[in-house]
């Protein structure tokens, strides 16, 4: 916990999750929807609280 990367390694999941459902886009308007949401957040700094499961 006190080494300075310990945040960072700790949004990587949900930087992952991001990614794989990028990928997704092109298969349905909700995963085009869902993505969408998903990378606002990451820029507000909301983060996943607000994600809707997939």
């Amino acid at each position: 916990m006190n080494w300075p990367g310990c945040e960072t390694r700790a949004d990587l999941p949900e930087l992952m999750m991001v990614a794989w459902l990028g990928r997704q886009v092109g298969v349905s308007e909700r995963s085009a929807a869902e993505f969408a949401r998903r990378v606002q957040s990451l820029r507000t700094g909301e983060g996943g609280e607000e994600w809707n499961s997939f």
